[in-house]
């Protein structure tokens, strides 16, 4: 995703910022849907940066699509990818 996420200027505490999304993809790693997870919502909520800094995440995962080389035979099941809860963390990305 570092590619695609812009995390926005002058990031308050980028150090302590992860934004944890949730993304549901087909089988030819196209993206179905990308929401802000459990993990992120109370701060999302709450923290108007936190808030600025997830929609650019999110823009991110959208547009880094559809995902490429992943193991079609890995695709569903307890470990599947078509499922995926990942952080972005600016620091990382």
């Amino acid at each position: 995703m570092s590619k695609c996420w812009n995390v926005p200027a002058g990031a308050k505490d980028a150090q302590n910022l992860v934004i944890w999304l949730s993304a549901t993809y087909e089988k030819d790693g196209s993206l179905v849907n990308v929401t802000v997870a459990d993990q992120s919502k109370s701060r999302y909520a709450s923290d108007t940066f936190f808030r600025a800094a997830a929609e650019s995440a999110l823009r991110a995962v959208r547009m880094c699509t559809p995902l490429k080389g992943l193991p079609a035979d890995k695709y569903e099941g307890a470990n599947g990818w078509h499922e995926i809860l990942m952080d972005l963390i600016p620091n990382l990305c």
